[in-house]
């Protein structure tokens, strides 16, 4: 129990749940919004005619100019800013440890500057819908170097499965939606038990 305790303890400082932030790598929910709208892998009639199995990333919801954080610390190596001329519209990249890269796409516009250093939770651009893209939110894509040569992947240009990185967004979310309801917060207006 006291090794326990301790675990928890530590666990609660760091606003980490399930200890994800200990690994070496993981990515921080970047919207305020704890929504995926479309799965890595989905859809795969529609994806297939753009080269890849299915879809490439996770689409996560956020509004219109509502902020983009970054997911890891990292360098910024490309910022697209044409919202027109490429699938991704408006987007930002950055390169974190061990190869891992990260493409924020569909923007209103980016914040950062290729050769940017950048610190996870930082905002790096606003949301929006440029590109193919149908409405507005993040397509938020994770590549590692070399993950298609060593077979880990089955999609091209080192394309990986983001899910099992993905961090609960807690704390920055429970504020958000306490001060976005229409009554208070620790209020209940109904509750339902089922077994």
């Amino acid at each position: 129990p006291p090794a326990l305790e301790a675990e928890f303890a530590e666990r609660l400082a760091a606003h980490d749940r399930y200890g994800q932030k200990r690994r070496p790598f993981y990515l921080a929910w970047p919207t305020d919004f704890p929504v995926v709208t479309q799965r890595f892998g989905a859809n795969p009639q529609i994806y297939r005619r753009f080269g890849m199995p299915a879809h490439e990333g996770l689409d996560l919801r956020a509004l219109t100019n509502t902020n983009i954080y970054a997911c890891f610390d990292g360098l910024v190596y490309e910022v697209h800013t044409h919202p027109k001329d490429h699938a991704y519209g408006i987007h930002v990249r950055i390169l974190h440890r061990d190869g891992y890269r990260t493409v924020y796409a569909h923007l209103a516009r980016a914040l950062v500057a290729k050769g940017d250093e950048v610190r996870e939770g930082q905002v790096i651009g606003k949301a929006d819908s440029t590109g193919a893209s149908a409405g507005a939110h993040l397509h938020l894509t994770l590549k590692r170097d070399g993950a298609t040569a060593r077979g880990e992947t089955n999609y091209p240009k080192d394309v990986i499965d983001p899910t099992p990185f993905m961090v609960w967004p807690e704390n920055r979310l429970r504020k958000t939606a306490k001060t976005a309801a229409a009554w208070a917060a620790e209020e209940c207006l109904l509750g339902v038990c089922g077994r």
